[in-house]
């Protein structure tokens, strides 16, 4: 698992995460880091010192992938007149 680092830079989906943990469980929740095998695991601890729980998840689970919004819409773009222009000429 590696050592425990209070994270210091949050993406914003562990800012939400955090907080709606925070609302949901009425406990004081903080995010760590840690290195795993060359890998950036993520920790939100829930609880008091004496009783925690800690839920870990892999950097790469929270990747975004821009290309799979972006292609449909550029292609939607460059179909959908192409579209009106076959209809309007009868063919």
């Amino acid at each position: 698992m590696g050592a425990l680092v209070k994270a210091k830079n949050q993406l914003p989906y562990l800012k939400f995460l955090l907080k709606k943990l925070q609302q949901q469980s009425k406990q004081a929740t903080t995010l760590f880091t840690s290195n795993f095998n060359g890998e950036t695991w993520y920790w939100l601890q829930l609880g008091s010192d004496i009783d925690k729980t800690a839920i870990g998840f892999s950097r790469a689970r929270i990747g975004t992938k821009p290309f799979l919004i972006i292609a449909p819409t550029v292609i939607m773009i460059f179909l959908l007149p192409m579209r009106y222009v076959l209809l309007t000429n009868g063919f």
